[in-house]
């Protein structure tokens, strides 16, 4: 069977694979992370993906950028993904936007994979007004961050300044090794909600060229949104 090794995780829990084959989950960015990410989910049999990106493919994002090859170039990134994805699995339904974020678009599950801290708090405060979970990743350089947002948890305004100028591939370059390392841990939390177990609740932040991984705490800002 298709799953039967991932079943036979004992950490998932009874009627696990029944929740990932019915679940609904929304990845914003189809490029180094949403790559990775819906690759994962895909084969992890998540019945259904929406893909959201505006973007097409560039040579340049063949170092990272799981899904797509030499053939994909010029050519729409969710449409490339899309493609690629139901290759692997015929099974799940692949939905494609190639939009900017618009969140009539979006159900289920969100996962933020933009570079863009902008895009980032859009989706965490439309998260947190209608009391969706998500997860926020980021890669730059050799570096990532990870974090997990539920409705009792505080948000990304609790702890990322609004002015913050963040790093992305193009300012600092990349490893192709810190984006899986993100993305793994994106996709590992995804399958944690979906199947009833709890996400992570610190914000994660590593080095994969140093070899370092910190946990580190964060509390609810009396005057952000998600304590109102």
């Amino acid at each position: 069977m298709r799953y039967s090794r991932q079943e036979a995780f004992s950490g998932l829990g009874h009627g696990s694979q029944q929740r990932l084959n019915a679940s609904v989950v929304t990845i914003v960015g189809v490029g180094a992370l949403g790559t990775r990410v819906a690759e994962l989910l895909c084969r992890a049999g998540v019945g259904k993906l929406i893909l959201i990106d505006f973007d097409k493919v560039e040579l340049s994002n063949l170092q990272r950028q799981t899904l797509f090859t030499e053939s994909d170039v010029g050519i729409s990134k969710v449409e490339a993904a899309a493609d690629r994805l139901r290759q692997i699995n015929s099974e799940i339904e692949i939905v494609s936007f190639d939009k900017k974020l618009a969140f009539d678009v979006v159900d289920g599950f969100i996962i933020d994979c933009t570079d863009s801290l902008e895009i980032a708090f859009m989706i965490n405060d439309f998260c947190v007004k209608s009391k969706r979970a998500f997860i926020h990743g980021s890669a730059a350089g050799s570096r990532g961050t990870l974090y997990c947002y539920a409705a009792d948890r505080p948000c990304l305004r609790c702890f990322i300044p609004a002015a913050k100028n963040p790093e992305t591939a193009a300012t600092s370059g990349i490893l192709n090794t810190a984006v899986s390392m993100v993305a793994t841990l994106q996709a590992n939390e995804a399958i944690k909600h979906i199947v009833g177990k709890e996400m992570e609740k610190s914000y994660l932040r590593m080095d994969v060229w140093n070899n370092s991984f910190d946990r580190i705490s964060v509390r609810k800002k009396k005057t952000c949104i998600c304590s109102q």
